[in-house]
């Protein structure tokens, strides 16, 4: 009986040390902060997704996007990595591994996808949740405001004509034609 209680607590003790390594996978999503303005007047951000600090096999993944203002934010084309497919639909992530093993890499990044939001937003921003099965859930913010001027032309202009008015006054002030009476 002692022996069986002793494989017990080995047991025990062998899978609680095993739990926290592998649950040590975290989640790896990042935006462009600023989006691109296109032709029709919305912006587009670009996100990567991934995972990073992996000591297992990943045959599939499963995440959930939600966009924030759910009316005015739509999401975009899915790229994935080569050896991933997507199953998934509208703002469901089902990624399926083209290996058989599973992909056991530190760090794995799934791919990308586009989010189109209009230029004039209100709050000029919007959220963006990955929600991954069995790991944390991430957020982003994006901004749709575009940087004002700095006015950074101005001193150019100033410096400009400063330059002019010095070279003409020098070639009306030049005394290289002297008038003699005779």
């Amino acid at each position: 009986m002692k022996k069986f209680l002793s494989f017990l607590l080995v047991g025990v003790l062998g899978v609680l040390l095993y739990m926290p390594n592998a649950l040590a996978a975290k989640v790896d999503f990042s935006c462009k902060k600023d989006c691109e303005l296109t032709q029709d007047d919305t912006c587009v951000s670009t996100c990567t997704f991934g995972i990073s600090e992996n000591n297992q096999a990943i045959t599939n993944w499963k995440a959930t996007i939600k966009l924030e203002p759910a009316d005015k934010v739509q999401m975009g084309e899915v790229k994935l990595n080569e050896g991933w497919t997507n199953i998934g639909t509208g703002t469901n992530l089902e990624l399926l591994s083209s290996e058989p093993a599973g992909v056991s890499d530190a760090n794995i990044t799934f791919g990308t996808f586009t989010v189109t939001m209009p230029r004039d937003l209100e709050g000029a921003s919007c959220k963006i949740t990955l929600q991954p099965e069995g790991l944390e859930i991430v957020e982003q913010t994006i901004t749709t405001e575009t940087q004002p001027g700095t006015g950074v032309t101005l001193p150019l202009i100033v410096l400009g004509s400063g330059l002019a008015l010095a070279i003409g006054a020098y070639y009306v002030t030049r005394k290289t034609t002297k008038m003699y009476k005779i």
